[in-house]
């Protein structure tokens, strides 16, 4: 018996999971794969360290909006995590200054801090 790990574009993953579908044992484990960039058809490679701060502040660079809890949750969906762990990524994103927080509690709202 073995396991097998892969990389499939999105495009391609229903084919992967049919054709797995008859020859495998139990149900496949499927991640998807944040913070990659492909160069030219070989392993993939890591944009950032991975760290969720780093990706955080990669996702405030390509997604406008206002920074809300459910932006924050918008974003731990994105990179296959739960929704709602959000309030660590403000924590910790407050930490190492990248949104600055106004007003306490319920009424709290957050600003992107310029660069």
């Amino acid at each position: 018996m073995f396991r097998i790990t892969c990389y499939v574009e999105d495009k391609q993953l229903a084919t992967l999971l049919h054709t797995l579908a008859g020859i495998s044992r139990g149900q496949p484990e499927i991640v998807p794969v944040v913070n990659v960039v492909e160069k030219g058809g070989g392993a993939p490679q890591a944009k950032t360290n991975g760290n969720v701060v780093q990706l955080f502040a990669q996702y405030l660079d390509t997604h406008p909006g206002d920074v809300t809890p459910k932006y924050v949750q918008e974003f731990q969906q994105s990179i296959g995590r739960s929704p709602g762990g959000y309030n660590n990524v403000l924590h910790k994103a407050k930490m190492a200054k990248l949104i600055k927080q106004s007003g306490t509690g319920s009424a709290s709202t957050y600003k992107r801090n310029s660069k």
